[in-house]
């Protein structure tokens, strides 16, 4: 390592001063002085003596035939890394700064246990619904609105006073569960990151609608792939599809489900579309298709009952 010349031009200065005030310069105090401004090169006991490489400095006028002298030399090589701490003292290791390679405190460093995978806690699952208004939630989406409920006074007075003739009781339309769902769950690639929401989403749907009235029917991307036999649910049974419908790749096989829809409405099944995405993101030609109810946290049972009512 080359001493700078600014260093040089320090200690002169210092020892100038010194001189110049009447004090002795003996070579204690100007050994003293070069320690001050790390200009002490003498080894340390029981070191070597530090190892000084001569800079060849090339006359003026000629390209320089080796390296910049102006630079500082090329470090060395880093050792392997070691874990033990450095021998000596702190001031032996600051003495040793300037010859051998830069300290690295990295090689002394206590090395981190590695993890152990069974103290690994799992992060749990957090589901797309709120969990209060989940059970609501999927009440109106699979429940069927028929009149079979109290008789309709209200519309019964107002056909007499019209003086029409009473066929039969007016009743009052009632939403109910008994005819069960047929769950659609695409498991394609658009819809991997909710397959532990089409879990959740299954299982709650088990417990309000009942085991033995619901059954589930997987697809990929589009109902086309799976037989005509599993494809198309009971007559009169409510489907809610879980789909992306292709919103996210952009690949959506709309004359698919345009065909299975008018399907399901042949035999009586309404459908419904559960999509995790945004409603801003919807296509028009899924809205126009069957009701939407957007897969996310801040559905209400009130929006879904609104939205699915609105078809016949």
């Amino acid at each position: 390592m080359r001493v700078g010349e600014v260093w040089l031009g320090d200690l002169v200065r210092a020892l100038v001063a010194l001189r110049a005030g009447g004090d002795p310069v003996d070579a204690g105090l100007a050994g003293r002085v070069r320690r001050m401004l790390d200009l002490d090169v003498s080894p340390a006991p029981g070191e070597p003596a530090p190892r000084l490489r001569a800079v060849p400095v090339d006359p003026p006028g000629r390209p320089a035939a080796g390296p910049d002298p102006l630079r500082a030399p090329t470090p060395a090589p880093d050792p392997a890394p070691s874990r033990a701490a450095p021998a000596g003292g702190g001031g032996q290791v600051v003495q040793r700064l300037w010859t051998d390679p830069p300290h690295r405190p990295w090689q002394t460093a206590r090395v981190l246990p590695r993890a152990d995978a069974r103290a690994v806690v799992p992060v749990p699952h957090t589901p797309l619904f709120r969990p209060r208004a989940t059970a609501a939630i999927v009440h109106e989406m699979c429940a069927r609105a028929l009149p079979d409920g109290d008789v309709d006074v209200d519309r019964l007075v107002a056909a007499l006073a019209r003086q029409h003739p009473v066929t039969g009781l007016p009743l009052r339309t009632r939403r109910t569960l008994r005819f069960g769902v047929h769950l659609v769950l695409d498991r394609g690639e658009a819809m991997y990151p909710f397959h532990a929401d089409q879990r959740h989403l299954g299982e709650v749907v088990r417990e309000v609608v009942g085991r033995d009235v619901t059954k589930t029917t997987v697809v990929v991307d589009t109902p086309r792939n799976v037989r005509a036999g599993e494809r198309l649910p009971e007559p009169g049974r409510p489907v809610v599809v879980v789909s992306g419908f292709g919103i996210r790749s952009g690949t959506a096989r709309v004359a698919d489900w345009q065909r299975y829809a008018a399907a399901l409405r042949d035999r009586g099944s309404p459908p419904v579309a559960l999509v995790p995405f945004p409603r801003h993101r919807l296509p028009g030609w899924l809205c126009a298709l069957m009701p939407v109810v957007v897969w996310d946290r801040d559905t209400t049972a009130r929006a879904v009952r609104v939205g699915v009512g609105r078809w016949p």
